[in-house]
């Protein structure tokens, strides 16, 4: 703000990435949605998939969500057969999660939608700009 005018909101950094990130997300939880998923659960989906994101703390922190609401959609989850707790390897503390079949053919529906919905991004802008683009967000949460 240069004390002169008003705070060009519109013109903002955080209110660009803000606002392109919201019409991403909105494309894919569209699609998503057909399978009965939010963005979150994906993710979370996506983390109790990868080898060593077994317990909350490590699915919540790969997912980028809190350990609350991690916690709560992990119940949801269950309940809809897409994961199963269990007690853990005996080395750490807490329960552990894993997919289902129905978890695992979830995922495999769901990786073509955030494939086409990345690409819709990924087409406008073209190979470069695209490269750039994650190199600068990359430098921007480094920093």
């Amino acid at each position: 703000m240069t004390g002169h005018g008003a705070y060009d909101l519109h013109a903002s950094l955080g209110y660009q990435l803000t606002i392109t990130a919201r019409i991403q997300q909105r494309r894919l939880e569209r699609q998503l949605r057909t399978l009965g998923l939010t963005q979150a659960g994906w993710r979370i989906l996506l983390a109790v998939a990868s080898d060593g994101f077994t317990s909350l703390p490590a699915i919540a922190g790969y997912a980028g969500a809190g350990r609350i609401a991690t916690a709560r959609a992990l119940r949801w989850m269950q309940r809809d057969g897409l994961v199963e707790r269990g007690d853990g390897d005996g080395q750490a503390k807490g329960p552990h999660y894993r997919l289902t079949e129905s978890g695992r053919a979830t995922i495999a529906a769901a990786t073509p939608m955030a494939e086409a919905s990345d690409a819709v991004m990924a087409d406008m802008l073209g190979h470069h700009d695209m490269a750039e683009l994650k190199r600068l967000l990359t430098r921007l949460r480094q920093g």
